[in-house]
């Protein structure tokens, strides 16, 4: 198993060194963001099927409707969450677009990808505010970062 090193390319909020996902606690039982957003917007997580080593065929149906409604959840907000730096000490942000290249493989960037709309922002910051992620009243930008993995 190798290193992978990405350039990664986003327009949105870089969330700083030190910042604590507000969903997350520490605990097994964190949830990801898309759970996380799926459950503030009322669906709510199956935890009783969390820590099962097998799945009837009823539970299995069950998680699999579950996660056809918080995909359609998470696809309609238009926002995602990633990290950069590496996977041991993850930075996170928040971003409406993004472009990576993987080390060996450059990639051309045509200067419509980094056009932004006005509700690429305003998708960031209703967002960030929904989830708790305090921005202050910085804009978004475009980043340039690195990602080791």
């Amino acid at each position: 198993m190798g290193q992978s090193t990405d350039a990664v390319l986003f327009f949105g909020f870089d969330l700083g060194e030190d910042f604590a996902l507000p969903w997350k606690q520490g605990g097994d039982d964190d949830l990801s963001w898309e759970e996380a957003y799926a459950e503030k917007k009322g669906l709510e997580y199956p935890r009783h099927l969390s820590g099962l080593s097998e799945w009837t065929e009823e539970q299995s149906k069950e998680y699999r409707a579950y996660s056809e409604k918080k995909s359609e959840i998470v696809k309609a907000v238009g926002v995602d969450v990633s990290s950069h730096c590496s996977c041991e000490y993850p930075m996170y942000y928040v971003y409406t677009r993004q472009h990576m290249a993987s080390r060996g493989y450059p990639e051309v960037i045509d200067r419509s990808m980094l056009e932004v709309e006005p509700e690429d922002v305003t998708k960031l910051r209703e967002f960030c505010r929904f989830m708790g992620i305090d921005v202050g009243d910085k804009d978004p930008q475009w980043f340039l970062a690195s990602d080791w993995c």
